[in-house]
């Protein structure tokens, strides 16, 4: 075998092993930098750069994360899952233990929120006073109390969810009070995307109800 041809093989297997090894350390660096984001253990990162010389200005094709009962800005989570295709980060701010986004790609996030995750996630938004919210099939039964202007009035109702017209607040429409169905009196805001510090721009996609879970996914692209 010619020189130039054992050159060859040796500089495919150092390039094959650079191709395991490279996208595999970049993902325990994100997992490390995003673990302060998270308020907890590093979350399980997975990422796809090919080649993987891409990854020298922070690109790759495909980054996936999840977590479970993590704390995203202040808020408690039950699960978490981040699939993020084409997009980039600041290598630099990487290798200073920060994630700086060069690049949005087409990210999209599933959020899961427990009964008490949303009891929590209305005291934090003041959106009612000693909230209890359980959810069911479909509906969510909530109970606490409504500020009404300078009136506070006990709430006891069972409503359904909705989104914004411009697809950045999760709305909860009270249709049943203690039992009985009324007119639409208020609507309350459970989640507003844009009074939360994101790094890109999220809207809704979807909303999916299970007993005692709630579903909620956002993405950086807005479909209407």
């Amino acid at each position: 075998m010619s020189r130039a041809i054992q050159a060859l093989v040796v500089l495919a297997v150092l390039a094959g092993i650079l191709q395991w090894f490279v996208p595999r350390w970049t993902a325990r660096a994100l997992a490390s930098a995003m673990a302060r984001y998270v308020g907890g253990r590093p979350p399980s990162v997975t990422l796809t750069a090919v080649p993987f010389w891409e990854l020298a200005s922070g690109r790759f094709q495909e980054l996936v994360v999840g977590m479970h009962s993590a704390t995203l800005d202040g808020l408690s989570v039950h699960a978490a899952r981040l699939v993020w295709s084409d997009g980039a980060v600041s290598v630099r701010a990487l290798t200073h233990g920060r994630v700086v986004i060069t690049r949005p790609g087409h990210l999209t996030v599933s959020v899961s929120l427990t009964d008490a995750n949303l009891s929590a996630l209305l005291t934090r938004e003041q959106a009612l006073s000693d909230p209890s919210v359980s959810v069911t099939q479909g509906a969510i039964a909530l109970r606490g109390r409504l500020n009404l202007g300078h009136e506070v009035v006990p709430l006891d109702a069972v409503g359904a969810l909705s989104e914004s017209a411009n697809h950045e607040t999760l709305i909860y429409h009270p249709e049943e009070i203690d039992g009985l169905r009324v007119p639409l009196l208020t609507n309350v805001s459970l989640v507003n995307l844009k009074s939360l510090p994101l790094p890109v721009p999220l809207y809704i996609e979807q909303v999916t109800l299970s007993p005692g879970q709630l579903e909620l996914t956002v993405g950086n692209r807005l479909t209407t």
